[in-house]
Order: structure tokens, then sequence, then C-alpha cells
């Protein structure tokens, strides 16, 4: 929560809501978890994926209608490990 937090401009008090940003996250396994959000500037909802191997090892995948950029996978994951190091 920390983590996405800093990532955002505006920051609440409630778990669960940043500024205007709701999201949800979810354990998918040992290694991993979800975070599933609204996106600011498209009507739909967007998910990602963060796998944990080791802690200087993320790896992160974003799932939603019209991403397809493959270098945002890389650039998210780059942005998290340079985070949590």
């Amino acid at each position: 929560i920390t983590l996405l937090r800093s990532c955002t401009s505006g920051q609440s008090s409630s778990p669960g809501v940043m500024g205007d940003l709701h999201y949800e996250v979810l354990p998918e396994s040992t290694a991993s978890f979800s975070v599933t959000f609204h996106r600011p500037h498209a009507d739909s909802l967007a998910v990602l994926l963060v796998s944990v191997s080791n802690p200087r090892k993320i790896i992160c995948k974003l799932f939603g209608a019209g991403i397809s950029d493959p270098s945002l996978n890389e650039n998210i994951s780059i942005v998290m490990n340079s985070c949590m190091s």
C-alpha cells in the first residue's frame, strides 16, 4: 500500500482509496499479487500483476482494454524494482 501511495499525488487515510483512485489488492500466489484499478482516463479497469520472485526481482504485467504497449511492463517493472531498492 505504501508503494501504491508513493506513486500517486493525492493520499487518503482510507484504505483502498487514494484521491479519486480506488483499487483492490489481492494475493494471487505466495509470490505474486494483483492490483485492480479504474483507469483515470478510460472507462475501464486495469489489472497489474506483480510477481516477486525475490526482493530484487519484481516483474509486472499490466492487463486491460486498449493496453497494447509491450514496453509498459518493462517500464513498470523498472520503477517497482527501483522503489524497492
